[in-house]
């Protein structure tokens, strides 16, 4: 149970320590990851078992220096007796003469937290901000953003145990007041798993909020509030008619409700949420506008409290709305509901971030145990019937011509179905979340496959030393060698955080000894037909396997769903495959995209988003298991994707003009509730939003265009041709 699957939290713990060179390295084991925090000087780290920190840190140790630098460009909360009396950006240089002074030093792989007994300079460059000390004897800090569920809720198939086992996802939550809207304060929920009757192991409270959700005893109704049930601490308790109660109100969550035409009046969310008609459509889309008006009103009004950071949807919804919030802000969490739910939803829709996860799930009652993973993502649950794909015989010419599936010379010898054969693939509704999977009948063509043995796999992480991420490069065909040399730290000394070894042409026996030794990721670059992976001296199929100790994988060859299908049953986290035929010259070119953003802390599920929009193929793509896996930790926390276009006859400021639009993707550390900062624009320098922001476009200069460039290495598409940040300067503009 529980404690066996988690025997050990003190494996967890991030350490802090003297660094090679001058300064301390922080390691995060089950983060999987490090960093380097400079000092003029070596430094001799002590621990500090009562650290002077009003936030709680899993790690502190005194040191003495005078100055710090973090390798990134955080913006720092400055506490003094607990309340924040400034906040910095950046590139802002300011001097706080007065102390003690606690500094929250955001955006970095772990929360830090710097503790100085007398003033503090803030010194704030594009790349790093130095951090210089009155007194040299300082406290740091560090908490990791990863959560253990704090116990396991079994329950039987009955519907009434359902509704009692998702009534305990809210007991993970740290507050309940508006502030739960911030991720760190949200806890992971407990676990849920079906058994002979209902249990309860561990610290697993249900919450007393005075919020109730009332609804059928199915599935397919009890499994869309998850995601409400936890964010409001809900008792879910079954019935007839779907119904929210919250001090002393109730709303009906059903069509022909009030919540629902106003629902339909603020023309929000995703109108096709299933094939089982209109009434299941209504609920689902009800609950899940609620769950988002409800969290971005909590953004709003948490600013009133203990982290006053004015944001854009702060001022965008008080200048629609007479609500008083910062008299909600010490209201119990179920007045703030009802209050909220008196808020017209047209006034708070336009200032939503995008979704993170949208999760479709058949209602099958083990689907159940998915619940603690869709809720910690915030995720709107959907029960749609999925429509079954028709497959296109027709390939296109360019597409036939080489296919990842062997020699060309072998097609036309190649009998009809000697591609591995597909489960029948499934196209779910759309979505505009962020992240979109399914669990289910059938492969999804346009979401990713979420499956329990890779969830629960994903929170089974072992603590990693802090040797760097080890990466395989399998390449059985010497015609794509050149993907392989596509990751960062491929040429010795270029990437300390990867590990990187390319293998060529490998036998039966080698492929199958590398997939069943530890490594942190496989690229795979050659041929899968229905025998297996094409090798030099025959087939490996990885259905063969008992288990194996890929952690993810990207497997770049024809039809690779299958092979890749059985890696995730039998150990993989997550993984890409394909589910059609690929073409060499566009397959090397994704490839390569992957092994770029991969190397450099992109996630599986933006890696794929990415490729979709960068490359036509890119829909051929598809993810299995827990997507928000990092083979490289992202330092600063930032996934951009910028999509520039050059604008004939404009100018801005004197200049040529472009048309330029941030995409962004949250990293798993950087979940909804995020606060991130303009970097570009006219509002750059003062504007606080919500993460991810809805991907506006501004227009910009040439000197502002190269100017954002030069913050960081990113993927960017310019006038439909794919180029990195560093790849483009004036002439190429």
């Amino acid at each position: 149970m529980f404690d066996e699957e988690f025997p050990n939290r003190s494996a967890h713990t991030p350490s802090i320590h003297a660094s090679d060179a001058s300064g301390l390295r922080v390691h995060d084991p089950i983060q999987h990851t490090s960093y380097e925090l400079q000092t003029p000087g070596a430094v001799r780290p002590t621990p500090v078992t009562n650290p002077p920190f009003e936030m709680p840190v899993d790690t502190a140790v005194g040191v003495e220096t005078d100055s710090l630098t973090v390798p990134w460009s955080p913006e720092t909360y400055v506490f003094r007796d607990g309340h924040v009396v400034a906040e910095t950006q950046y590139d802002e240089t300011r001097h706080f003469a007065t102390g003690p002074l606690t500094l929250q030093v955001n955006s970095g792989p772990t929360v830090l937290y710097l503790h100085a007994p007398a003033g503090v300079r803030i010194v704030g460059e594009r790349a790093h901000v130095r951090y210089e000390f009155d007194d040299p004897v300082v406290t740091v800090g560090v908490r990791s953003y990863h959560d253990d569920p704090a116990g396991t809720v079994t329950t039987t198939s009955d519907p009434t145990d359902l509704c009692r086992a998702v009534s305990r996802l809210g007991s993970a939550l740290k507050t309940t007041g508006p502030e739960r809207s911030f991720p760190t304060l949200r806890g992971h929920p407990p676990l849920l798993e079906l058994g002979s009757s209902f249990a309860v192991s561990g610290s697993v409270e249900p919450l007393d909020t005075g919020v109730s959700i009332e609804v059928p005893a199915d599935p397919e109704y009890v499994f869309p509030v998850g995601s409400l049930a936890f964010y409001t601490g809900a008792t879910v308790v079954p019935g007839g008619d779907p119904r929210l109660y919250a001090d002393g109100e109730s709303w009906s969550l059903s069509e022909g409700g009030r919540l629902a035409n106003r629902v339909d009046v603020a023309g929000s969310g995703d109108r096709s949420a299933d094939g089982r008609g209109s009434s299941g459509s209504t609920f689902e889309r009800v609950v899940a506008e609620v769950l988002k008006h409800v969290f971005v009103l909590d953004c709003v009004t948490r600013t009133y409290g203990y982290y006053p950071v004015e944001t854009r949807e702060r001022a965008a919804v008080e200048s629609r709305t007479a609500v008083d919030f910062a008299s909600l802000y010490d209201a119990s969490l179920a007045e703030r509901v009802a209050a909220y739910l008196s808020v017209p939803f047209e006034s708070v829709t336009p200032s939503r971030p995008v979704w993170r996860m949208t999760a479709d799930l058949e209602p099958r009652v083990e689907h159940v145990e998915l619940l603690p993973y869709t809720a910690r993502n915030l995720a709107t649950v959907r029960c749609p019937d999925p429509d079954p794909v028709v497959s296109d015989a027709e390939e296109s010419a360019a597409v036939s011509s080489f296919f990842r599936a062997g020699d060309p010379a072998d097609d036309e010898r190649r009998p009809v179905g000697s591609l591995p054969a597909t489960d029948d693939e499934v196209r779910l509704p759309d979505t505009s979340a962020r992240e979109h999977v399914w669990a289910g009948e059938g492969v999804p063509q346009n979401a990713s496959l979420l499956t329990r043995p890779s969830f629960r796999r994903a929170l089974q992480h072992e603590p990693k030393s802090e040797a760097a991420a080890v990466v395989d490069v399998v390449c059985n065909d010497h015609r794509m060698a050149s993907e392989g040399d596509s990751w960062p730290g491929s040429d010795a000394g270029t990437d300390d955080r990867l590990d990187v070894q390319t293998h060529y042409d490998l036998s039966v026996a080698e492929l199958e000894a590398l997939f069943r030794q530890d490594t942190d990721f496989l690229h795979y670059v050659g041929h899968v037909d229905t025998d297996g992976f094409r090798c030099a001296d025959g087939h490996f199929d990885a259905r063969t396997l008992e288990r194996t100790g890929v952690e993810s994988f990207l497997l770049n060859a024809c039809r690779s769903y299958t092979q890749g299908r059985a890696l995730i049953e039998r150990g993989s986290v997550g993984g890409l495959v394909t589910l059609s035929r690929v073409g060499n010259e566009s397959a090397s070119r994704i490839g390569r995209l992957f092994a770029r953003l991969l190397g450099t802390g992109y996630t599986l599920s933006a890696t794929t988003s990415i490729a979709r929009i960068a490359e036509a193929s890119g829909r051929r793509y598809v993810g299995l298991g827990v997507q928000d896996f990092e083979v490289v930790t992202n330092v600063g926390g930032h996934q951009l994707f910028n999509v520039v276009e050059r604008v004939d006859g404009a100018e801005s400021a004197g200049e040529a003009a472009y048309d330029l639009t941030v995409h962004s993707y949250p990293v798993s550390r950087n979940g909804l509730g995020t606060v991130g900062r303009t970097l570009v624009g006219a509002d750059s320098d003062s504007e606080r939003f919500l993460v991810p922001p809805g991907g506006e476009t501004c227009r910009v200069s040439r000197t502002e265009l190269l100017e954002y460039l030069e913050l960081d290495t990113t993927p960017v598409l310019l006038d439909g041709r794919l180029y990195w940040s560093d790849e483009l300067d004036d002439p190429t503009l």
